[in-house]
């Protein structure tokens, strides 16, 4: 059994920065949704469902061929109205993984250390931003470490079959929550074998059980995920749509895209390698993309592409390595080299998979952090113990024979104050955490919010200039109006008229319309009535996209086909001139006016 070592001031000072942050937290999640995914997707694909109906395809919104178990969550707050209610349920989810890490660090070291992994996690800033979003990400974080304790617990109950279907059903929830969970499944089918070979009981043809316990996992798991697989191959020929397109629909994915609003247009778009992406449009060194994945703990920026759109903390790359470079000097602490190794290479399989496979985006490795932060802990205790025993050695005792001498020597000033090093250090890095949670404060405002002090629309309006002309759409349009978004980022939720973005669409269509009464007839006939767009952007990307007479033509269109019925903060709302014989049968109707 572990010695629970630890004092009462320990748990005082990481109890209540962990118990003030859980509140933060909280707080920060009682406001309206804006964030960017939430509204694209998130929220939007479960607001369709309770529309159009639940097994209903919607091919207009690719992200709905996606696994929707936490959107499936999110169905009964939004029936009920209540939009904030989805943040909470996946704050949940990133609370429980922040219990499942105090529980095994209480049982491998102690208490104290359970608190500051909790802390440590729900403090990382990546953490906090999507603890305040309604995403899906903390699940997929929940469900991936869950089957990685489950197979710790697998190896230590002597390979128990029940641990082992625990694992893969886990697993399998991951799965179900995010396609990110396949890179979950790929290391932990791997790793079954090898476990099983290298921990479990010493049994004859060893290989070929471990082999079968990774296919029972494999199976287990992939159950699990069916019913969303069964969708897509019924939908689209391919259980893991859109991934792997060319490999389960060859012929259909060489085909020209449809010249279509509701097109998945998204499988002919050129598709470029994420070095080569990095190189072209940021302009990266190839030895600066090399350093991602060490670069990822040092830098980082919320909504910058180039920085990885995210921030860890050097934390997670300096204690893990403490871990494993500082002997143990404590005797009779219950530690697995196996686990350990274990977790490690969990975490850098999985930011190798996302490193090669995808542009870097800190979110994407969720499912790597619980795993390091384990191990930060394992080194924080290692860096600790080390310091405090070169302080022992190196405490000189006082001169008895001199009378006038009292108190402590310098070498014992000295050796103290290497005791407290480790908690200076960990205390600075972790004030980076805390300050990046005071911004969020700042920029969330939800005690301004609550208080009364700006309602609902204010609210939304303040942080997402579109709703101006949404409020306006979703007041004075029909129920069957379908509207042609441009440069509104996909975000949808707030508009509740069916919309299909897809600039790629209009492109072709304007390239190829000899009149401006032919491009809005060409619109009609695939039943568009209106279009919503964003005109700053719009005319920037109009005259870099078309040459003198096209940029006419489009000029001419919104003068004469195109009538504009409200527009504020940017954004525009214009509804089309009545063709004849469109084939969809478009409302015939226009807007009334404001």
């Amino acid at each position: 059994m572990a010695k629970k070592w630890h004092s009462s001031w320990q748990l005082w000072l990481v109890g209540l920065p962990t118990v003030g942050l859980a509140a933060c937290l909280i707080l920060l999640c009682c406001v309206p949704p804006v964030s960017r995914d939430a509204l694209t997707h998130h929220l939007t694909i479960p607001r369709l469902y309770l529309e159009i109906g639940l097994l209903q395809e919607i091919p207009w919104i690719k992200f709905s061929y996606y696994p929707q178990l936490l959107q499936l969550l999110y169905l009964g707050a939004i029936k009920l109205g209540n939009d904030m209610v989805p943040k909470l349920i996946h704050l949940a989810f990133g609370f429980g993984t922040a219990g499942l890490l105090f529980m095994y660090l209480k049982k491998r070291i102690s208490i104290a250390f359970g608190l500051f992994g909790a802390l440590l996690f729900l403090s990382l800033p990546v953490i906090i931003r999507l603890a305040t979003s309604a995403y899906v990400d903390l699940g997929l974080i929940f469900f991936s470490f869950s089957a990685v304790i489950a197979l710790c617990k697998w190896i230590e109950k002597g390979c128990q079959t029940k641990w082992l279907i625990i694992a893969g059903i886990l697993c399998g929830l991951a799965l179900s929550t995010k396609y990110n969970g396949l890179i979950t499944l790929f290391i932990l089918t791997c790793s079954v074998p090898v476990l099983f070979i290298r921990c479990g009981p010493q049994t004859s043809f060893r290989q070929v059980r471990g082999l079968g316990y990774a296919i029972i996992f494999l199976a287990v798991a992939l159950s699990i995920f069916s019913p969303w697989m069964i969708r897509n191959t019924l939908w689209k020929g391919n259980p893991v749509y859109p991934l792997f397109n060319n490999v389960f629909n060859p012929q259909a994915s060489q085909q020209e895209c449809s010249l279509s609003p509701d097109s998945a247009y998204w499988e002919c778009e050129t598709r470029l390698g994420p070095f080569l992406k990095r190189k072209l449009v940021y302009d990266e060194a190839w030895w600066e993309t090399a350093l991602i994945p060490i670069r990822i703990f040092f830098q980082g920026q919320d909504n910058d592409g180039r920085l990885f759109d995210g921030r860890l903390n050097p934390l997670l790359l300096v204690l893990p390595l403490a871990a494993f470079c500082i002997p143990r000097r404590r005797s009779g602490q219950e530690e697995s080299r196996q686990e350990k190794l274990f977790f490690l290479l969990f975490a850098v399989l999985f930011l190798l998979s996302v490193f090669l496979q995808r542009d870097m985006r800190i979110r994407y490795t969720g499912p790597m952090l619980p795993p390091l932060i384990i191990l930060s802990a394992w080194g924080l205790q290692r860096l600790i113990d080390w310091l405090g025993l070169a302080g022992h050695r190196g405490a000189q005792p006082g001169n008895l024979s001199d009378p006038y001498r009292s108190g402590p020597s310098k070498p014992e000033r000295t050796a103290a104050l290497f005791r407290w090093l480790p908690l200076l250090l960990i205390g600075t890095l972790l004030a980076g955490n805390g300050l990046y949670l005071g911004q969020q404060l700042e920029r969330v405002q939800p005690l301004g919010y609550l208080s009364g002090q700006t309602d609902r629309q204010e609210y939304i309006l303040k942080r997402r200039p579109e709703y101006a002309v949404y409020r306006f759409a979703n007041t004075h349009l029909v129920h069957d109006a379908r509207l042609l978004g441009l440069f509104l980022g996909n975000r949808r939720y707030y508009l509740h008229r069916r919309t299909f973005c897809n600039l790629p669409y209009f492109e072709q269509l304007v390239r190829t319309s000899g009149t401006p009464k032919a491009l809005a007839a060409s619109l009609q006939e695939d039943g568009i009535t209106h279009i919503v767009l964003s005109l700053p952007l719009f005319k920037t990307w109009a005259k870099e996209a078309f040459p003198a007479g096209r940029q006419r033509l489009l000029q001419a269109f919104f003068r004469i086909e195109a009538r504009k019925l409200y527009a504020e903060n940017g954004f525009g709302l214009y509804a089309l001139s009545r063709q004849p014989g469109t084939k969809r049968g478009a409302p015939a109707h226009l807007a009334r006016k404001q």
